[in-house]
């Protein structure tokens, strides 16, 4: 059995056959309820709680094929910048955000602008 194709044709056909709302619906609850399901047994129950997670991220990636890369660098960009948390990025955060155009940047320097006034 190919594991590999197996679950990518699986992951596939999850993300096919559920409408976008479905899926973040039952995500938020697995990320609350199932958590606290499993929050008692220990390490154990947070990789079985956790593997359910990464399972939903791809689907959601399979999902949302319109996200790029350079879209989630630029996520992690704000979120280090605005929180300070997280290792140092191995190249130059700015130069990277001053470059990148998307609807996201609009969006991070929209909202940045708005909470100056």
């Amino acid at each position: 059995m190919d594991v590999d194709k197996c679950y990518s044709d699986w992951i596939k056909l999850i993300a096919e056959s559920n409408d976008s709302d479905e899926l973040v619906t039952h995500f938020r609850e697995h990320v609350g309820d199932h958590f606290h399901h499993h929050d008692n047994e220990g390490e154990f129950g947070f990789k079985i709680w956790l593997t359910g997670v990464v399972n939903f991220l791809r689907v959601f990636e399979q999902k949302f094929t319109e996200i790029e890369k350079a879209e989630l660098l630029f996520q992690l960009c704000v979120f280090y910048k605005e929180k300070g948390k997280g290792p140092k990025p191995s190249f130059d955060i700015d130069v990277f955000m001053e470059n990148f155009d998307s609807k996201i940047k609009d969006y991070y320097l929209k909202r940045k602008s708005a909470n100056r006034d």
